[in-house]
């Protein structure tokens, strides 16, 4: 399901850089897929828990699965919604961002691959730097926020596909924090110890939810 989520985000970065209708499409056919994946992890936890005695990690990731399947299936609405806003904006001619738009889907693109992968393979370091990542990315879209406001202040007929470009903008920065919750989880899993991302850090929180 994860890897099925990652295709999603690809084509849905194809869709806005290349303005690309064929795999915005294709997105939006997915949502079905979806749920049979999310479907399918969730019968398959069920019948572990009824057949077998999981202890440990084994637990723990039975436990974090559904938490896992949601935060996957919530990545995948989003690119759905991405795909929706890419359709609106091809109508019309661009109005520039394209280089900061590029910055900021191949820094969410890495983050959803670390994520991932550190579902397969935990690493308190990795983990970490997908924090860092995520900073960055909610730093891209305070300054993208201010520049389109100027836009939209200065030409009021740009208003419109400067508002879907923002809400491009700000769907990529709630992907990049849905990954955030993705290494929580995993790093659950893993350390049997609760993480949150704060800013550029990845902190222990206490049984009394301090960090």
């Amino acid at each position: 399901m994860a890897r099925y989520v990652q295709n999603l985000f690809s084509k849905c970065s194809l869709a806005i850089l290349s303005r690309n209708e064929h795999h915005a499409r294709d997105v939006l056919y997915s949502i079905s897929i979806l749920d049979q994946h999310a479907f399918s992890v969730e019968n398959k936890v069920v019948g572990l828990v009824g057949t077998l005695t999981p202890m440990g990690r084994e637990l723990r990731f039975l436990v974090m699965a559904a938490n896992i399947t949601r935060t996957l299936r919530m990545i995948g609405e989003k690119c759905i919604t991405l795909a929706n806003k890419s359709l609106l904006l091809t109508k019309h001619p661009p109005i520039g961002f394209y280089e900061t738009l590029k910055k900021m889907i191949d820094t969410v693109d890495k983050m959803l691959a670390d994520a991932v992968d550190n579902l397969i393979n935990p690493s308190l370091s990795d983990a970490q730097m997908i924090c860092e990542q995520d900073d960055r990315v909610d730093k891209m879209l305070d300054k993208v926020e201010k520049e389109l406001k100027i836009v939209m202040e200065e030409s009021p007929k740009l208003v419109s596909r400067a508002i879907e470009l923002l809400t491009i903008f700000r769907l990529l920065e709630e992907i990049g924090d849905l990954c955030t919750e993705i290494i929580e989880s995993s790093m659950y899993v893993a350390e049997g110890k609760y993480y949150h991302c704060a800013n550029d850090t990845l902190e222990e929180v206490s049984e009394n939810g301090s960090v």
